[in-house]
């Protein structure tokens, strides 16, 4: 199977599995 970290973490938050929170940003200035 290849998939991609933010399809990962959403199966196995459906899961009920621990998952570190993060989101993916495209710009240097969305980042914090």
């Amino acid at each position: 199977m290849n998939i991609h970290e933010y399809q990962a973490k959403g199966l196995l938050r459906a899961y009920g599995a621990p998952v570190a929170d993060g989101r993916a940003v495209l710009r240097a200035e969305e980042a914090k």
